[in-house]
């Protein structure tokens, strides 16, 4: 009975709240026939830090679900000329030792 009353008026949720304090995924409950609805919620992230000491390679963990996301962030000195080759202009990573040409 109770499914034919929502399948005719239609569910009645009740708020989007997170299924567990260990997860980021959201899911909200029809009151009427328990009809479930599930998406995927916000993450909490740190701070993004490096992994090693020479690498430029930056994580950060979502203190939720612990689902991590990286990016790389070099720390390049100031542009050098190339004189004896071809007069480019380069500049060298500090962290990893990573060359970048202009």
């Amino acid at each position: 009975m109770r499914l034919g009353f929502c399948t005719f008026l239609g569910h009645k949720y009740t708020e989007w709240h997170y299924s567990d304090e260990h997860t980021c995924v959201e899911s909200k409950e029809c009151m009427r026939c328990h009809h479930r609805k599930c998406r995927e919620g916000v993450h909490i992230f740190g701070e993004l830090s490096y992994e090693y000491e020479f690498n430029c390679k930056q994580t950060k963990t979502c203190i939720r679900c612990g689902t991590k996301t990286s990016r790389t962030l070099h720390t390049f000195g100031e542009w050098q000329i190339e004189e004896y080759k071809s007069f480019n202009k380069y500049r060298i990573c500090t962290r990893c030792g990573l060359t970048e040409y202009l």
